[in-house]
């Protein structure tokens, strides 16, 4: 699975709020699970690749889709 697929299922179930330290604990959970499901394929070398990188895109799709971020 890639890490966009991931990230898209688990937001389906909720909505992250805005507090950065609870978005910061869920994509920190997340990239420890997707990184276990995901060793023998997985590019990344450690669960704090995934997660950087799980944050860069969520990052990324905040400013390309919200009309309040400039």
């Amino acid at each position: 699975m890639m890490i966009d697929e991931g990230i898209r299922k688990l937001l389906k179930h909720f909505t992250i709020p805005g507090e950065s330290q609870v978005v910061d604990r869920i994509i920190d959970c997340f990239s420890k699970i997707f990184y276990e499901q995901n060793r023998e394929d997985n590019i990344f070398h450690h669960s704090d690749a995934v997660y950087s990188f799980s944050y860069l895109l969520m990052m990324l799709q905040t400013n390309l889709h919200n009309p309040q971020v400039l």
